[in-house]
């Protein structure tokens, strides 16, 4: 399992405490580049919650029958300039898949997603990590620090 995050720290975190084989800055040069390393061989399954540049990156790296998990594009959310991946015709090439999924039409699993998961919090295979900003007039600097990558995890603002 290969992970992005935008700062040295966040990738050490993501092999060190979340399990993952390797890692990068996505800052520190091209996505493209960066997973070309770290997986020389190509990638069977990619999760996608960024969009935009690791879209295309992912898509140049499959391997044959892949497939790629749209869960979101938050690089594009407030771009205007979206071009999007200009490598799709690997898709085809690769004979690989894209699907995208929105968490409400999967709310009947909710129930036994709380029940495993809650399962792996407990037997200490399930980690998070939560930045805590304390008190409801620093709501506003709490959301400008998430757009700046300054939190590790989710963001919470304690009432």
């Amino acid at each position: 399992m290969i992970g992005s995050a935008g700062s040295d720290d966040k990738a050490k975190l993501l092999v060190e405490e979340y399990g993952f084989d390797a890692a990068f800055n996505y800052k520190n040069g091209p996505v493209a580049e960066q997973l070309a390393q770290a997986a020389p061989d190509g990638i069977d399954v990619f999760f996608d919650n960024v969009g935009g540049e690791h879209l295309e990156a992912a898509i140049g790296a499959l391997k044959l029958h892949a497939r790629i998990v749209l869960s979101g594009m938050v690089s594009q959310y407030n771009d205007e300039k979206v071009v999007g991946p200009r490598n799709l015709w690997n898709l085809s090439v690769t004979r690989s898949r894209m699907q995208a999924f929105m968490v409400t039409e999967e709310m009947d699993l909710q129930p036994e997603f709380v029940r495993e998961a809650g399962g792996w919090i407990l037997a200490g295979k399930l980690h998070h990590r939560e930045t805590v900003v304390n008190g409801l007039e620093n709501t506003l600097d709490a959301f400008l620090a998430l757009m700046r990558g300054e939190n590790v995890g989710k963001m919470v603002v304690r009432l």
